[in-house]
């Protein structure tokens, strides 16, 4: 088959147009807008928590918030960003999605007790009791971790005895590690030496 001389200048051109296109985005003249995108929720998630580790805020908000785009009933996003709100004051915001996490997860520990916080955050230690109680009730590990939110709770309700009980307690449960800070802490604040 040949080709005309016209047919020939126009594939020289295609092929010309071709080759500038390549060498402009290997040198990063060109930016390909993607249109759909590729990657799931769990992966903007990922991407998140990668972001929030190095403190990288705002590119870590916008990764949960896609993560919840792309699959709305994804409790963990949800639960993400509102810790990406709770480290950064934004105790309202954060509430809100602790409220969703547990709407959608109604058994996650770490949820009812950073609501617990915020509740605190706000001097609603009755809500905080409330859900410090729920964590607790929900708790597969770490239990040691939301008794010590509830000696605080105790504390700001100004309940002595309860903070004290709570405490025995976590001496109890709470790992070897941790059990010498927990004593000190009863000796000191409830002045009895076990």
């Amino acid at each position: 088959m040949r080709l005309g001389g016209g047919t020939i200048i126009k594939l020289r051109q295609f092929v010309i147009g071709l080759l500038l296109i390549t060498i402009m985005m290997m040198n990063s003249c060109m930016r390909i807008i993607i249109r759909h995108d590729p990657l799931t929720a769990v992966q903007h998630n990922d991407l998140g928590v990668a972001y929030l580790k190095e403190k990288q805020i705002t590119a870590a908000e916008n990764e949960f918030k896609a993560a919840i785009k792309k699959d709305k009933r994804y409790w963990l996003a949800y639960y993400n960003l509102g810790t990406l709100y709770i480290q950064n004051n934004r105790t309202k915001e954060a509430e809100q999605y602790f409220y969703k996490t547990v709407i959608l997860n109604s058994t996650y520990s770490d949820a009812y007790n950073n609501l617990a916080f915020t509740q605190m955050k706000n001097k609603d230690f009755t809500h905080a009791l409330y859900f410090a109680n729920l964590a607790i009730k929900h708790a597969t590990e770490n239990k040691h971790l939301y008794l010590d939110t509830l000696v605080l709770i105790y504390e700001g309700l100004n309940n002595h005895a309860e903070a004290c009980a709570v405490l025995r307690t976590l001496i109890e449960v709470s790992p070897n590690n941790m059990k010498e800070s927990y004593q000190t802490k009863y000796t000191q604040n409830c002045n009895k030496a076990l």
